[in-house]
């Protein structure tokens, strides 16, 4: 189980920072560890943070959320931020523990050139603690499903979400392949650079599984001006974990 990969790997944090989405997230972790819907991430100004206890390996965990739409160092509602913003550097700093740090943005995102302005800056940030123990996991974004109330099933398969796709003129929703394409190349490039001192770096890729979950979306009632970004829970959010546990299992498999 999770108690077990976490120990191997020496991880004892594991550190959640983005949007709402990346809260979804949280919650559903939470859910699948058999803590259900805990409160604290709907209060506490967007921080987060709770101890699970491992009995059986004596070891324990700590999994904290911030809040941060664009993994900038603002205040929350900020006029350099316009989205909520709270401030998450000093808070992966202060802790010396060995950290699974798990990064997203790009829903508050509107130009690539943006994006990758963001990005680069998250980069040269935490490069710059030095933390080696550390692994960073960048969560590629998933957009909105348009007329999401209509679905009643998932797509078959990636074409005919992209047939989908071509209708996605609100909000950014058309850039998220852009931005996560970006995020792979820059992210393979550190990897294979292994940064001299840094953090290892990973993508969680899960948007070619996600968008084919138009059916999966919080729209109430099927109404055609429901939330079509946002997914129930559980849902298909559950599976980003399912993923990041997959990915942890790979590595702490070969460490043996």
């Amino acid at each position: 189980g999770l108690c077990e990969v976490m120990k191997h790997l020496q991880f004892e944090r594991m550190y959640f920072v983005g949007d709402s989405l990346g809260n979804q997230m949280v919650q559903s972790m939470h859910n699948l560890l058999g803590y259900h819907d805990p409160p604290g991430l709907k209060r506490e100004r967007g921080v987060y943070t709770h101890t699970f206890h491992c009995p059986e390996q004596s070891f324990a965990y700590n999994v904290s959320f911030t809040r941060n739409d664009k993994l900038g160092n603002h205040w929350s509602r900020s006029t350099t931020c316009g989205d909520i913003c709270h401030p998450w550097l000093e808070g992966y700093e202060a802790s010396s523990a060995p950290t699974l740090l798990i990064l997203n943005t790009g829903a508050h995102i509107f130009t690539p050139k943006q994006f990758q302005n963001v990005l680069e800056g998250v980069i040269k940030s935490v490069q710059r603690f030095a933390r080696h123990r550390d692994r960073i996991v960048f969560r590629t974004s998933t957009p909105g499903h348009v007329h999401c109330h209509m679905y009643q099933s998932p797509f078959a398969d990636l074409d005919e979400y992209h047939a989908s796709a071509l209708r996605h003129t609100a909000y950014n929703w058309k850039y998220m392949e852009v931005f996560n394409t970006y995020a792979k190349q820059r992210i393979s490039n550190l990897t294979n650079n292994d940064a001299a001192g840094g953090p290892s770096w990973t993508i969680l890729d899960v948007f070619p599984m996600t968008v084919l979950r138009p059916d999966g979306k919080r729209a109430p009632n099927r109404k055609p001006n429901g939330d079509c970004l946002h997914y129930k829970n559980p849902g298909p959010i559950d599976w980003w974990n399912h993923l990041l546990y997959s990915q942890l299992l790979d590595l702490s498999n070969n460490l043996l």
